[in-house]
């Protein structure tokens, strides 16, 4: 925790550099770092010394407030610093290069206790305090974690095409999610544990190898999975069907999908516990973690029904198949990490919620596509998420997404546009509110071509 609030004010003079408004590379913000003196006494810190624009001499002091972890600015001035101590931390700031979106500051390449690190934060202009936090150390060969995780993508199609695996091991994304591509029936010998180990051994943006997550949806089943058997019967809008734990149709229109039951035992074998179950199968082929979708299940109205007429609450079911998901997979691999997709009211009234899970994620925050379109359908993105307030609305996403961040849990986003302007909205904003933004269209079936901020060249 120390390391945490020291890194927290490092860049406090934020106060006093222009805010630019989108970049993909370095912004020069008028500051000069390499002379710059910071220091911490209690929960003062003081950083002195600082040239803004040419004019040297500043100072400013931020306070850390105990309660919300949040530094909250104090004073600032010319000349001589009115606290002042001799406990100065080791920090060189000749290397930094930054670059800023909305109000979100990132440096890179500076040296912290003979470390070249990267730093992030996200000035509230409200009260002058930072409201996030991610840093990491730049080319850590240690094993790579979510907290250090800066550029991520996501792509579950078109892994088999020509060039695709080839594609995401040049990139320098920190974090990539991937189809399974052995849980399908047409690629049951495709060479999953060699994708994921080529992948493994490529570095993203910050120098560390990247992370390798496979994508699951745990609760539909879809009928082009290696579990589906021939006699199987798809379920229609108003009838199950076989087994009766299909319950019936995926209701944005995605074909061969199918809400379950996912508390009934045939399922869990299906997805956690048989011999050549999902997640077993998601183990032995090395990925570093599964990222889980439709967890939506639990509030579907025919899911819902089914639950209460077994007696069942489909949310606390849905929280513990998650954990057992999670107890398994940790039995084998202690590292495994577990990321949720969509629905995070589902934490509503279970805050045991929030330590079974590694990171959430939410689609379409500020822009969305239709389902089942190709990438060059207009609909597959520009969807202006609306601004209502009400359920589904920018503001329904971020508050649902606020207690994550406060439990101090990664949230990554994805949003699907194409426009620039849209794509530049959608970096700014999810940046600002602390989260980490992919933006794709909703195919999902290659990288995108528009690279995030400051991805590295």
């Amino acid at each position: 925790m120390k390391i945490s609030r020291v890194l927290m004010g490092l860049i406090p003079i934020l106060i006093l550099a222009p805010v630019v408004s989108f970049a993909r590379s370095t912004v020069d913000s008028g500051i000069l770092w390499t002379n710059s003196e910071l220091t911490l006494e209690g929960d003062l810190l003081t950083i002195s010394d600082i040239d803004s624009g040419g004019e040297s001499g500043y100072w400013v002091i931020w306070q850390l407030d105990s309660t919300s972890g949040n530094w909250e600015f104090a004073d600032y001035g010319e000349g001589i610093p009115p606290q002042r101590t001799s406990r100065s931390i080791g920090v060189d700031w000749s290397t930094a290069t930054e670059y800023f979106i909305g109000d979100t500051l990132t440096l890179r390449r500076v040296s912290l206790a003979g470390s070249s690190s990267w730093l992030r934060w996200h000035l509230d202009l409200n009260d002058l305090s930072w409201k996030v936090l991610r840093y990491g150390r730049e080319g850590d060969q240690a094993y790579p974690t979510l907290n250090n995780v800066q550029y991520w993508a996501y792509q579950i199609q078109g892994i088999e095409n020509s060039g695709a695996v080839d594609a995401l091991a040049d990139s320098r994304y920190d974090m990539l999610v991937v189809e399974p591509m052995r849980t399908s029936l047409e690629y049951e010998d495709f060479p999953s544990a060699e994708m994921v180990s080529r992948l493994q051994s490529t570095r993203g943006a910050t120098g560390a190898r990247k992370l390798v997550i496979a994508y699951v949806d745990i609760g539909e089943a879809e009928s082009w999975r290696s579990y589906w058997q021939p006699e199987w019967v798809a379920p229609t809008p108003g009838q199950p069907g076989s087994p009766d734990f299909l319950l019936t149709t995926d209701p944005d229109g995605w074909a061969d999908n199918y809400p379950v039951a996912f508390w009934d035992s045939r399922w869990k074998e299906i997805m956690i516990f048989g011999q050549g179950s999902i997640l077993n199968t998601i183990l032995e082929d090395g990925f570093d973690g599964i990222y889980m979708d439709w967890i939506e299940a639990y509030e579907d109205e025919y899911v819902v029904r089914t639950a209460l007429v077994a007696g069942l609450d489909p949310q606390d079911e849905m929280i513990r198949f998650i954990n057992e998901i999670r107890t398994y997979a940790r039995s084998r691999n202690p590292r495994f990490v577990l990321i949720a997709q969509n629905t995070g009211a589902i934490a509503n009234g279970h805050p045991e919620y929030f330590g079974i899970l590694d990171a959430i994620a939410q689609e379409h925050v500020f822009f969305e596509g239709l389902a089942d379109t190709d990438w060059e359908d207009a609909e597959s993105g520009d969807i202006r998420v609306p601004d209502t307030g009400e359920e589904h609305s920018r503001q329904y996403y971020q508050q649902t997404l606020l207690p994550f961040l406060q439990h101090g849990l990664p949230v990554f986003i994805a949003e699907y546009a194409r426009e620039p302007a849209n794509v530049e909205e959608s970096y700014r904003l999810g940046a600002a509110q602390g989260y980490i933004p992919y933006v794709s269209l909703t195919p999902l079936d290659r990288l995108s071509d528009i690279l995030p901020p400051g991805y590295p060249d």
